[in-house]
């Protein structure tokens, strides 16, 4: 598999001059809105709630610990499609050296 880059594209965009439309006038002062002076006051609450969780969930850990009792736990498709996946890794980086 092979992938063409055009870079004389890239370059001409990464060159072209941007403009954005300007909706004050130069030197204006900017105006307060209510949207300057918002307060996030759940945002503490929430960074409390989330330190409060525990660092590990007993059921989900329980849970995984009875896939990993199980002989047939991951399946074999699983493994083998894994497998695949690392071989053509592998190989990719065999061809580039």
């Amino acid at each position: 598999m092979s992938m063409d880059v055009n870079l004389h594209r890239i370059q001409a965009e990464a060159t072209r001059p941007v403009t954005m439309p300007r909706t004050e006038k130069a030197g204006a002062a900017r105006k307060t809105t209510a949207r300057d002076d918002v307060s996030f006051p759940a945002t503490a609450e929430l960074e409390s709630a989330v330190r409060a969780l525990p660092d590990a969930r007993p059921e989900e850990v329980a849970r995984a610990r009875e896939l990993v009792a199980q002989e047939d736990y991951p399946p074999d498709a699983t493994l083998l499609a894994l497998a695949r996946l690392l071989a053509m890794k592998l190989g990719d980086e065999t061809e580039s050296e």
